[in-house]
């Protein structure tokens, strides 16, 4: 079995079989226009292309830069290891949690039945014994479980991302609420390690920043 060897972001590493290596590309763990590969029995450093590795879903690649060859075996980076943990029908890294269309139903699901639920009782209460001080109450209490099931739907969408649950926190945050109200409603799955957003990432995000450009343009133009 042939085992490469490769050059990423200035490391080598290896070794992969060509499916392997191949499917790393495929998972965007690996840029084909940035890397060289080298087996043993080579005597230099080769493109994809010269090394016939090409898929047909990878970009011709040019010229990298050069390495020293060595037979020296590379240990595989985090994230390669990570993406070649899944089986070999299926080189891209699958993550837990929510993905975007589901979060959007669950997040909707979640506010009706909680404001339902919230505006009922309060109604019951209000009309039975008239009493504010306990609407008051049980408003309180309801909108922290809201809160709470809020936050945890959230969380199950930034691991999605490939974040921490806990970046959720972030909408807290004034200003940075909007970049990860804009993670969570716009990228694709495992953004945090591809970074590459999908046609529908790209029209939501052109929506969300064409929002706040009207929002901020309207609040001048109240002033």
């Amino acid at each position: 079995m042939d085992e490469w060897y490769f050059s990423n972001n200035g490391n080598q590493e290896g070794p992969v079989t060509a499916p392997q290596l191949q499917g790393l590309l495929r998972a965007g763990v690996l840029n084909a226009e940035q890397i060289l590969v080298w087996k043993e029995g080579m005597t230099e450093w080769s493109s994809l292309q010269d090394a016939g590795l090409l898929v047909a879903t990878t970009p011709v690649v040019a010229a990298g830069p050069s390495y020293q060859l060595t037979t020296n075996p590379y240990l595989l980076s985090e994230r390669s290891q990570q993406a070649l943990a899944f089986d070999n029908d299926s080189y891209a890294p699958s993550y837990e949690g929510y993905g975007r269309l589901k979060y959007f139903l669950v997040s909707m699901g979640v506010s009706a039945v909680c404001y339902g639920v919230l505006f009922a009782v309060m109604f019951a209460i209000v009309k039975t014994t008239e009493s504010y001080g306990a609407a008051i109450g049980v408003f309180v209490i309801l909108s922290i479980l809201f809160m709470i099931a809020t936050l945890y739907v959230g969380a199950q969408r930034t691991k999605n991302l490939g974040m921490s649950g806990a970046a959720i926190l972030w909408t807290f945050v004034p200003i940075m609420n909007l970049w990860i109200g804009w993670r969570m409603i716009a990228c694709p799955e495992g953004y945090e390690d591809h970074r590459t957003l999908d046609v529908p990432g790209k029209v939501i995000s052109g929506l969300w920043i064409g929002m706040i450009v009207l929002a901020i343009g309207s609040s001048f133009i109240n002033a």
